[in-house]
C-alpha cells in the first residue's frame, strides 16, 4: 500500500513538473515574442526617425544651397548691374530693381533668406545714401566756387566798362574790348558750371527780351565773334521771357563756339531765324 502511495505521489509530482515546464515554456515563449515585437517596434522607430532626419536634412542643405546660389549671383553678376542702373534711385524704383533672395519655405532657411535681403536692402540704400551726401557736398563746393568766380568776374566787368568809358586812343581801347569779351566768355564758362550743378542763374532779367538782344549776346560771348553773321528774318518783333533768355543765350552760345571750332578759319557761322506759326 504504501509503495502504491508511494508511486501515486511520484506520478503526480512529475505531472505537476510538467505542467509548470509547459507553463513556464509558454511565458518564455511569450516574453520572447513580446521582446522582439518590442525589438522590431524600435528598429522601426529608430529607422523611421532616421529617414526624417535625412529627409529634413536633405531639404535644409538644399535650401542652403538654393539661398546661397541666388546671394553669390546676386552679389557678383545683379547687384553691379542694378547700382549702375539707379543713377538717381527712388525708394520705389529701388524696391522694384533690386534683386532678392527667394525661398519657399518658412523655416530657418526661410528666415535667413528674408534677413538677407534686409541687410541687402540696407546696404545698398546705405551706399546710395552716403555717395548721394558725397555728390551733393562736391555740387555744393562747385557751385561756391562758381559763384564766386561769378562775383569776381562781374566786378572785372564792371573795372572793364569804367575804363572803356574812360580811354580814348582807339588801340588801347581795341585791347580793353578783346579783355571784355574774354570776360565775358569767362562768365558764361562760370555761369554754365552753376548750371550744371544744378542750380539757377544768378543773373536773369525779369522783363521779356527782345529775340535779337538774345543772339546777339550769344554771338558775344564766343571767340571770333566776328566769323559770325546773324539773319534774324522774321522774328526781330519776337520777344523771350526773361528768366529764359540768358539760358537760351548760353545755350546758342555753345552750339556758335561748336560751329567756330569744327568749320574753317575762313568761313562765317550764319544764324538765321525763322517764325513758325
Amino acid at each position: 500500500a504504501l509503495s502504491a502511495k508511494l508511486a501515486s505521489l511520484t506520478e503526480l509530482n512529475a505531472r505537476y513538473i510538467d505542467e509548470f515546464v509547459q507553463v513556464a515554456e509558454e511565458r518564455a515563449s511569450a516574453a520572447r515574442n513580446e521582446a522582439f515585437t518590442y525589438l522590431l517596434i524600435g528598429l522601426l522607430t529608430v529607422m523611421g526617425a532616421t529617414g526624417a532626419a535625412y529627409l529634413l536634412g536633405r531639404a535644409l542643405v538644399r535650401g542652403l544651397a538654393s539661398v546661397a546660389r541666388q546671394a553669390d549671383q546676386i552679389a557678383t553678376e545683379r547687384l553691379p548691374e542694378v547700382l549702375e542702373s539707379l543713377r538717381n534711385p527712388t525708394p520705389e524704383a529701388l524696391a522694384q530693381a533690386l534683386p532678392q533672395v527667394v525661398s519657399t519655405t518658412t523655416d530657418e532657411v526661410g528666415l535667413m533668406a528674408n534677413a538677407f535681403n534686409t541687410v541687402l536692402r540696407t546696404s545698398v540704400e546705405t551706399a546710395i545714401e552716403h555717395a548721394q551726401r558725397r555728390a551733393q557736398t562736391v555740387t555744393n563746393m562747385l557751385v561756391n566756387l562758381g559763384r564766386r568766380n561769378q562775383a569776381l568776374i562781374e566786378r572785372q566787368l564792371a573795372l572793364m566798362d569804367e575804363l572803356e568809358s574812360r580811354q580814348e586812343d582807339p588801340a588801347i581801347l581795341e585791347k580793353l574790348f578783346r579783355i571784355d569779351h574774354l570776360m565775358t566768355r569767362m562768365r558764361r564758362n562760370a555761369e554754365n558750371l552753376v548750371v550744371l550743378a544744378g542750380q539757377k542763374q544768378a543773373r536773369n532779367w525779369s522783363g521779356a527780351v527782345p529775340v535779337s538782344d538774345v543772339l546777339r549776346a550769344a554771338a558775344s560771348e564766343v571767340s571770333n565773334m566776328g566769323r559770325v553773321k546773324i539773319n534774324l528774318g522774321a522774328v526781330d518783333h519776337i520777344d523771350l521771357a526773361g528768366p529764359h533768355a540768358v539760358d537760351v543765350s548760353h545755350l546758342l552760345a555753345e552750339l556758335i563756339e561748336n560751329d567756330l571750332s569744327c568749320s574753317a578759319p575762313s568761313t562765317q557761322v550764319l544764324l538765321r531765324t525763322r517764325a513758325h506759326p
